[in-house]
């Protein structure tokens, strides 16, 4: 799949992605099931490429 932003798009999905972020590393740090956790950490990973991308 391919999405073509402007620049001021991207910027702003950035800053978006990167507040997200924050919130799901506190996420991270609360959850105590394991599996959840696994979960959301792979969700990070996928996040912080996609923040790297743009």
């Amino acid at each position: 799949m391919e999405l073509k932003l402007e620049q001021s798009e991207a910027a702003l999905l950035k800053q978006v992605l990167e507040r997200f972020l924050g919130n799901l590393r506190m996420e991270i740090g609360k959850t105590e099931n394991f599996g959840m956790r696994q979960e959301l950490k792979a969700d990070e990973e996928v996040v912080k490429a996609i923040i790297a991308r743009l």
